[in-house]
């Protein structure tokens, strides 16, 4: 846990699948973590604490990670296959983005299964992905957004509401939460398009204004 290695400013993490490293090295600067491999993975140290240091995260490895913390990635994050913010019921995370640029999602499988939320949003007509290619919002303008600065999308597929009819229903629950910069929840007065999954694999539902 002590004397540790060091990454320096602008340096990359890259794990493979099989492998890890069992305590945090000393970040100077900002750092990127990339996952390659053919089986899923746990995320571990290699994801600094402080939320100022992470630029990019990239996952390629085949079966994805799980988080096992909060993270937040201030530049770029890429998805090739699954980043899952839960690890069961009772361990759930946030994945975070800064950044006004949206995920890179690689397949139409691609997909952030968990809570993923934006702080810096765009209130230019502009669409903003959330948790895959098809899920997003738009605020046609700032006024429509009502003070919200960071809104948080928590999708899980597979997974009715209770008491979903399964016959009739899609199996994807969608839970949205907005705060302004004052981090009091915003709950109303809101005006926004959001776009949502039906299908990960060539579909997707169309648009509907709420």
């Amino acid at each position: 846990d002590t004397n540790n290695f060091t990454m320096g400013n602008e340096s990359k993490i890259i794990r493979h699948s099989g492998a890890s490293i069992a305590s945090a090295p000393v970040f100077e600067g900002n750092v990127s973590v990339y996952y390659v491999g053919d089986s899923l993975m746990f995320t571990g140290p290699e994801l600094p604490d402080d939320t100022t240091k992470l630029q990019d995260l990239i996952v390629e490895n085949s079966d994805g990670i799980i988080l096992t913390k909060d993270v937040t990635a201030n530049r770029k994050i890429k998805v090739g296959s699954q980043i899952n913010t839960e690890v069961d019921n009772n361990n759930r995370y946030v994945l975070t983005s800064t950044s006004s640029q949206d995920p890179i999602f690689v397949t139409p499988n691609s997909e952030i299964i968990g809570s993923f939320r934006r702080t810096n949003l765009k209130y230019n007509n502009e669409r903003m992905l959330f948790n895959n290619k098809y899920t997003y919002i738009l605020f046609g303008s700032k006024q429509d957004a009502n003070g919200i600065a960071e809104m948080t999308m928590r999708v899980i597929p597979k997974t009715l509401p209770p008491n979903g009819d399964v016959d009739s229903k899609v199996q994807r629950d969608i839970f949205i939460s907005a705060r302004d910069s004052n981090y009091a929840p915003v709950t109303s007065a809101l005006r926004f398009e959001l776009g949502y999954a039906l299908s990960l694999i060539h579909i997707s539902e169309p648009t509907r204004p709420l």
